[in-house]
């Protein structure tokens, strides 16, 4: 299912392994947590800095690995999820599809059991990230 998700997010092409600039804490589903090898992690953890523990002078330990957070940001028009150096998609996702593809990797952690990651029924705890939280809480386009 994830593999499935990742697959329709457009790839970010002027940002790369190297690039470390927007790195803090994401929320992950089980699997995710699984695959960086964090056990049953609710969000990557952080340096105490509030920088990824993945992060380094080289950028993303874990690019090929990372989460649905670190892969849809800068993918889309949404202005929550723009880089603020510059990097997008060549064909960035409307705020509508980015939402659906949120919408969907909230399904996955839920159906996964992934209680840990929701402080209620309705979105991420607070510490988690504002964009994600923007884009499942949002219903403005119809939803």
């Amino acid at each position: 299912m994830l593999t499935r998700l990742y697959n329709e997010i457009p790839l970010v092409s002027n940002c790369g392994k190297s690039c470390n600039k927007c790195c803090g804490p994401v929320p992950l589903s089980r699997k995710e947590a699984e695959i960086l090898g964090l056990g049953n992690a609710a969000t990557t953890p952080t340096d105490g800095k509030g920088t990824c523990i993945f992060s380094s002078a080289n950028g993303c330990s874990v690019y090929d690995r990372r989460p649905f957070m670190c892969r849809i940001f800068g993918a889309s028009k949404d202005k929550a999820l723009k880089c603020d150096l510059g990097a997008s998609a060549n064909k960035p996702l409307t705020k509508k599809q980015a939402m659906r593809l949120a919408d969907r990797y909230r399904k996955v952690c839920e159906d996964s059991g992934c209680v840990a990651i929701y402080a209620k029924k309705d979105g991420f705890k607070k510490e988690h990230s504002a964009a994600i939280m923007a884009l499942i809480h949002s219903k403005k386009s119809g939803l």
